[in-house]
């Protein structure tokens, strides 16, 4: 049988310059179980000086993953809930340990508080259930004194409810309201109607696009205004005031193939365009077109990208791909024009960045599947361009290179493996340029290495290159290996390092906490090798009523969570249940108790 241990795939660049491409470089990818539905970008929360990302996937679990350094892509956390997670949002230092905490949105019913602290390992801060989807999540300004950011959520029980950030357990509600159907998209605003207290604005299935103020004891109606549109508002948006009545205004897009600009002080609406299908996203841009007031960017269902002046809606530009526009955020300045540019994400599989000024498309990359969420990065490799974090249907979380001037001459991944034959290093290139080969070299330090082998390359060529070496000879101990690729006229650049642990000698059921419990449990475990994993949950009657792992899992530390909810979503009685882990040929099962 084979041992293995997953290892973040990562992206390093040997220096090879040449003309810009259309094809973006990736700096870092990994892999989640399923697709990956929201990304965020949030603090340092490693503490390398380097931002770190949130995300959710329909695997039913929350990530956060190393944004840069030597541990690029790595996952410092995740945590499993029971639904799919729609949408995560970083909420700012709640618990008061000077790391960004992750507020989480999912199927389940339920709104998560994450600590965003890696040591942490992902552990709840709070939880409030709902009747529905939560299908969007905001951070808001504290709005009742404490000093803390709160969480603003959009939900399929038709309601906007605001929690506090500083709850602890179970969420506390400061204020709900109710509309007439789900509610799709809910965002900050500002201080609508200057009161000292943030607002936001909303959009939901009762085609509506709300204002609504987020005082949290507030004395008047909630609703500031609303407009009526004439279906399902996907998207929302603040722009900046550009009816120069000092208010900042709201930017909707519908499942009528329009874009409103709405007042943010009457809900008036200022100007509208038609596209030629639903409008998936809408996002603000700083001035691309030399008028001084923010623009619109948003995407359709028409597979075009549209720019629209701020002022009046007339089109700048739109650019055609062959797929549903399906995200879209703002960059700064990637290609030396002066204008802010932007990022799409697509339904052909396609993230791209755009020239603002223009709508020329900068660089594309293919993913496996759907682009259904992306976001601006800042520099995550220290070259000064802005880069792009994006989550596809093909369950990767990638981070792509902003820079148009690198091409796709370097390393697109390398990944360990611990075999049953040794340690096996696995690389790929997506072209090179004179390549002569690689030098395999390993350290059981990180700072001492030693070269063991040597991988011819492929001279120059723009193919994709896949390579593979086994160390034969490597010990069971933790270990570091790094690549030094060498060009024919002797010129070399190293890799960073990659890291593989050792892998554990046992299968280790640490044991369930808290048990007895209530909110929920924590099943705490350990694998000595890669293999098929089952957990799950009957009750006395020894029937199953819930499976919370059945698949392949990675050698190493696990933690699998249960809320105390079967597989149709219900929540079980109060009493005694058994949870069964079954690992290859070898099962336990352990006694649990549900007290209400």
């Amino acid at each position: 049988m084979q041992f293995a241990q997953k290892i973040v795939w990562i992206t390093m660049w040997f220096a090879a310059a040449a003309a810009a491409q259309n094809n973006a470089a990736v700096i870092w990818s990994t892999t989640t179980d399923w697709y990956v539905n929201s990304v965020q970008m949030t603090g340092d929360v490693s503490g390398n000086g380097i931002v770190d990302v949130f995300a959710g996937a329909s695997d039913n679990r929350i990530y956060c993953l190393e944004g840069g350094g030597k541990a690029a892509g790595a996952e410092l956390w995740s945590t499993t809930v029971s639904g799919d997670v729609w949408q995560v949002a970083s909420l700012g230092d709640i618990n008061g340990d000077g790391k960004a905490d992750c507020l989480a949105g999912a199927a389940d019913n339920t709104i998560y508080c994450i600590s965003g602290d890696p040591s942490k390992l992902g552990e709840w801060i709070w939880s409030y259930g709902v009747t529905g989807d939560v299908w969007t999540v905001a951070s808001l300004p504290d709005i009742n004194g404490d000093k803390k950011a709160d969480a603003l959520v959009g939900t399929g029980d038709n309601r906007i409810c605001c929690i506090s950030g500083a709850s602890l357990g179970v969420g506390v509600l400061l204020w709900q309201f109710n509309t007439q159907g789900d509610v799709w998209s809910v965002v900050y605003a500002g201080d609508i109607n200057k009161d000292g207290y943030a607002d936001c604005f909303a959009g939901a299935a009762d085609d509506r696009v709300y204002c609504l103020s987020a005082q949290a004891q507030s004395s008047v109606s909630r609703q500031l205004w609303s407009f009526s549109t004439s279906s399902d508002v996907w998207s929302v948006e603040k722009i900046s005031d550009v009816n120069a009545d000092g208010i900042n205004d709201c930017l909707a897009g519908t499942a009528a193939d329009r874009v409103h600009c709405l007042s943010g002080k009457t809900g008036q609406q200022l100007w509208s365009f038609a596209a030629g299908a639903d409008i998936q996203c809408v996002t603000a841009v700083d001035d691309i077109n030399g008028d001084g007031r923010q623009d619109c960017i948003a995407g359709s269902s028409d597979d075009h990208v549209y720019a629209l002046s701020g002022i009046d809606g007339k089109k700048i530009w739109d650019t055609a791909f062959h797929g549903d526009i399906w995200t879209v955020c703002t960059l700064l300045d990637i290609n030396g024009d002066l204008v802010p540019d932007a990022a799409v994400g697509t339904g052909d599989n396609t993230a791209a960045a755009l020239c603002g000024r223009s709508g020329e498309i900068i660089w594309t990359f293919k993913a496996g599947g759907d682009i259904k969420t992306i976001a601006a990065a800042g520099d995550l490799n220290g070259n000064g361009a802005e880069d792009v974090v994006c989550g596809s249907n093909d369950s990767y979380i990638r981070a792509l290179e902003g820079n148009t001037a690198l091409v796709s001459v370097e390393l697109v991944s390398l990944s360990l493996s611990r075999q049953s034959n040794g340690i096996c290093l696995t690389w790929q290139t997506a072209s090179e340029l004179n390549n002569l080969g690689f030098e395999i070299c390993r350290s059981s330090d990180g700072l001492y290495f030693e070269k063991i082998g040597f991988v011819p390359g492929h001279g120059t060529s723009s193919a994709l290159n896949r390579y593979t070496y086994i160390d034969k000879s490597a010990p069971s101990t933790a270990l570091y290996y790094r690549l030094n690729q060498i060009d024919t006229d002797g010129a070399s650049t190293l890799s960073d390092r990659v890291f593989i642990g050792a892998a554990p000698q046992n299968w280790i059921v640490a044991g369930i906490y808290p048990n007895p419990f209530n909110e929920g449990t924590w099943l705490h475990f350990s694998l000595p090798e890669h293999g098929h994993t089952q957990i799950t949950i009957t009750n006395l009657a020894g029937e199953k009523i819930a499976v919370l792992m059945d698949r392949d899992a990675d050698a190493g530390e696990h933690r699998i969570f249960w809320s105390g909810i079967d597989d149709q979503k219900n929540p079980v009685a109060s009493g005694l249940y058994f949870c069964r882990i079954q690992f290859e040929s070898q099962d336990i099962t352990l006694k649990l108790s549900l007290v209400k």
